[in-house]
């Protein structure tokens, strides 16, 4: 939301704010399309 800040920083307020982890998984995915999304889905 705020100008400047880094992508990371975005993605861990997103999921800290959402308590659905169906929403923390979707924005992973958005925001880093590779492997770290594969094991976090299998982990879910």
């Amino acid at each position: 939301m705020i100008p400047g800040s880094s992508p990371g920083g975005n993605i861990f307020y997103i999921i800290i704010f959402n308590s659905s982890r169906s929403v923390v998984v979707i924005t992973f995915a958005l925001h880093a399309k590779g492997p770290r999304f594969e094991p976090g889905r299998k982990h879910f």
